[in-house]
């Protein structure tokens, strides 16, 4: 299968890229307007679990003020093939129902790595230090699916994805992260960091195929969901975030959402109790001062009993 843009075309003001999707025994001409590259890119990148700066496959920009819209469309025909066929070679983002609603492509179809696209996968020399981690996101993303069937048809299915596809990309990615630590991309504590997380994920594909050699275990994964990044900034990663996976990730969100759900519940409890204290306190003065008003009344009443009494012991006098 191949995807190609031949021209663009324009309804209206308008620009519609025509988009040629070669099948096996048929051909599909679909037409999407850049804002549809956007949202497929959006989706894809939350869907994935990856920020926008680590997805893989980037889309041309939005051009100059300036730029006439021909020269622009004309532009961007070739950057968006490139992304298109990233996208479909691309194992774990393929067979994604964003991509196929984008590709119109048919209810049941599949996509099936050839032996090209995996020699293109297993044997690229385009990672570098900043789009590593995005690699390894991809490749635990792919992960996630895998240990929720119970068929053996699907089991078998899955320890040949694993030995085929999961641990030879991450051998792959361990000799990029030796190559980049060669060339003095990374800092020796984060390759050390890098490779705990591959070897982590080899450990992890192992104890899968054990897994699915062995009876049904207590063992299953649920599909990562997503990170909401919001806006475009870039989230930076951290020794605690890093070598997780979506759905590890999911937890450990949730979990840190509950602990400060229970200390805004403390901190209400104590301001409540602050307000208790301070209203009897508050009362406690009333009633003092209540008493001091009434103290000072009978002051003022004995003050002037004992001026009208001297006045009367002068005119004796």
């Amino acid at each position: 299968m191949s995807v190609s843009i031949a021209d663009f075309s324009e309804e209206k003001g308008v620009v519609f890229y025509n988009i040629n999707v070669n099948l096996p025994l048929r051909s599909i001409l679909v037409q999407r307007r850049f804002s549809e590259f956007i949202s497929l890119f959006n989706d894809l990148c939350s869907d994935v679990g990856i920020s926008a700066a680590d997805f893989p496959y980037s889309l041309p920009g939005k051009g100059g003020v300036f730029t006439g819209k021909s020269r622009l469309a004309a532009s961007r025909i070739k950057p968006l093939e490139e992304f298109l066929n990233g996208v479909v070679a691309d194992r774990d983002l393929q067979n994604r129902a964003a991509v196929h609603k984008f590709l119109e492509l048919p209810r049941n179809f599949k996509f099936s790595s050839s032996n090209d696209q995996e020699k293109k996968v297993l044997n690229s020399d385009d990672i570098t230090a900043s789009n590593w981690l995005s690699h390894l996101r991809l490749l635990r993303g792919a992960m996630s699916q895998l240990g929720k069937t119970t068929d053996m048809k699907s089991k078998t299915a899955e320890r040949t994805q694993i030995n085929s596809q999961i641990i030879p990309q991450a051998d792959h990615l361990g000799r990029a992260l030796e190559a980049l630590m060669k060339s003095k991309e990374i800092s020796s504590s984060e390759y050390k960091l890098r490779l705990n997380n591959i070897n982590s994920l080899k450990s992890e594909a192992q104890d899968l195929l054990a897994a699915k050699a062995a009876p049904p275990s207590s063992w299953s994964a649920n599909p990562g969901s997503g990170r909401d990044l919001g806006g475009a900034r870039k989230i930076q990663e951290t020794n605690d975030t890093i070598a997780l996976s979506n759905k590890e990730l999911l937890q450990k969100q949730q979990q840190v959402h509950r602990e400060q759900d229970q200390e805004l519940e403390e901190l209400r409890r104590a301001i409540a109790n602050q307000r208790r204290i301070g209203e009897a306190i508050n009362k406690e003065v009333s009633e003092q001062n209540e008493i001091l008003d009434e103290l000072n009344s009978e002051v003022e009443a004995s003050r002037g009993k004992l001026e009208n009494a001297r006045s009367r012991t002068r005119k004796i006098g």
